[in-house]
């Protein structure tokens, strides 16, 4: 028997997406400090902060989709339970 493989929603896919940059970025960040031996002060924070900011908005938008889902599945049950 084949198992089904779990597909990955868009949302998840940008996680995904997301930190793979911001790894690639330090790495190559890093390289770039050993090699030369200058840090790009305002790129690597324009980079982070951008990055960071998606994620955390799609965290915010995963957990309010979340608190609408239980609270649409507490009125369905309030409601089986009145009749």
């Amino acid at each position: 028997m084949k198992k089904e493989k779990k597909k990955l929603n868009t949302l998840d896919k940008y996680i995904i997406f997301c930190l793979s940059v911001l790894v690639i970025y330090t790495i190559s960040a890093l390289v770039v400090f050993v090699m030369v031996g200058v840090e790009s002060t305002t790129l690597t924070l324009s980079v982070f902060g951008s990055f960071s900011g998606e994620m955390l908005l799609c965290f915010l938008i995963k957990k309010f989709k979340l608190h609408e889902e239980i609270k649409l599945l507490r009125q369905a049950e309030k409601e089986e339970e009145e009749l």
